[in-house]
């Protein structure tokens, strides 16, 4: 044990970070494999560019304005254990009521589209467990491991995670393409109720840890109470508020573009995304022993320059087509898993131990609102601008690349925060 309580020593921690990756797996990896999944099951449902505006912020956002909860259940329970035990079972539940909601629409087709406002927003509460779920998981490795073993902790548990991610992606995506009914889509969500479950027994042989939870309200100068001044928190705000902002933005719309533009199959856009996924899983392998060196800050600054300047590859596939999603898809994959963990792990260096959970909760709820209209004026803007397209340079230049470009340079601003925010060694 350190001064703070946290575990240093890798064999007592080896048998719990096997934990948390199976688990993630179990909790999380669906959530990667879902990004084409939704945009079919949607459109099947008869929505348009508005609905999947929206249904992206929800997939991205609602998780940050909910992980307040985690804090709450943190406070409630006084157990990181309990916590994740609640959080988990409203997996279970929306889950459950996803499958009911995709089956109804197979039995009684005239309901579609009371069922597309239902689909969304219970997607919606399913990614507000989630975030739940973050929330309480993050706050539980803090409390667990010590500084310098996190990356080493926690790039085995994201490994896993994107391992099982692709798996997910390649099942999911062949039974949307081969079985494209409402029956097929109820049974891949009854198998993420089902996995939330079995997760929810895993956790609970994870060694606890007693939470330092602080409160959102109370007089200024109080201890016990959030401090809403400190720089850090507000520039770590401003760093995931542009990354974050500018990415749900951007995701909402590639795989309608894949489908629209280069004319490609589910099957096929699945194993684009699988290109960026395997290549996560070996970079997730090396940032996280040099993280553990030289701490997440830096590398976080290179990978979200370079994955962002990426970006600009979707506007190039106007003249290179399929090529330059695939170099991005590369590209992108130094990014997917390693940059939540580095952006996790950077969060755990800069925000008070004490109160953690607090603090990143009240950072998600501002980052997620923002993050939200970002995504929303995204949706509307795209309807307003389609059909709006120019010959260029000898190919079709239309109201996708323009819209990509949009996103790719306002996601390029979050280097800012990160170059102003220096790690400081925190009580």
């Amino acid at each position: 044990m350190n001064n703070n309580n946290q575990i240093a020593d890798k064999n007592v921690l080896s048998r719990d970070r096997l934990k948390f990756g199976v688990a993630s797996i179990l909790y999380q990896s669906e959530g990667n494999a879902f990004v084409p999944i939704h945009t079919i099951v949607v459109r099947a449902l008869g929505g348009g560019d508005v609905a999947l505006g929206v249904l992206s912020a929800v997939c991205t956002q609602a998780g940050s304005l909910m992980q307040w909860l985690g804090s709450v259940l943190l406070h409630l329970f006084n157990s990181n254990k309990k916590a994740m035990t609640v959080a988990l079972f409203g997996g279970v539940l929306f889950g459950a009521l996803l499958t009911l909601t995709l089956l109804t629409v197979a039995l009684y087709p005239a309901v579609t589209s009371i069922c597309l406002i239902l689909y969304i927003l219970f997607v919606a509460g399913f990614s507000a467990a989630t975030g739940v779920q973050s929330n309480v998981e993050t706050n539980w490795i803090g409390d667990l491991v010590a500084r310098p073993l996190l990356g080493w902790f926690t790039s085995f548990k994201y490994i896993l995670c994107v391992a099982g991610g692709v798996v997910f992606l390649i099942v999911f995506s062949q039974i949307v393409e081969k079985r494209p009914s409402f029956f097929a889509y109820s049974a891949i969500f009854s198998f993420i109720a089902i996995s939330h479950a079995i997760a929810i027994w895993l956790m609970s042989t994870v060694i606890e840890r007693k939470p330092m939870t602080v409160a959102f309200f109370g007089k200024k100068d109080d201890p016990e109470r959030i401090n809403y001044f400190d720089r850090s928190l507000w520039r770590y705000i401003w760093f995931y508020f542009a990354w974050s902002g500018g990415r749900a933005a951007f995701s909402g719309f590639i795989t309608a573009y894949m489908i629209d533009c280069l004319g490609m199959a589910v099957g096929r856009i699945a194993l684009v995304w699988g290109l960026s996924l395997s290549v996560s899983i070996v970079m997730l392998f090396l940032i996280g022993k040099m993280s553990d060196k030289i701490g997440s800050r830096k590398p976080l600054i290179i990978i979200s320059c370079i994955v962002s300047a990426a970006m600009l590859l979707w506007v190039v596939s106007a003249w290179w087509g399929l090529v330059a999603i695939i170099i991005y898809q590369v590209f992108n994959g130094v990014a997917g898993q390693t940059h939540s963990m580095l952006g996790n792990n950077y969060g755990i260096e800069v925000i008070p131990q004490k109160g953690r959970s607090t603090y990143f909760s009240f950072a998600r709820i501002a980052i997620g609102f923002g993050s939200i209209l970002i995504t929303l004026l995204g949706g509307f803007i795209m309807q307003h601008i389609r059909g709006w397209k120019i010959l260029l340079f000898g190919s079709v230049f239309n109201h996708y690349h323009i819209y990509f470009l949009g996103c790719a340079l306002f996601t390029m601003s979050c280097i800012i925060p990160l170059l102003l925010n220096k790690p400081k060694e925190r009580a």
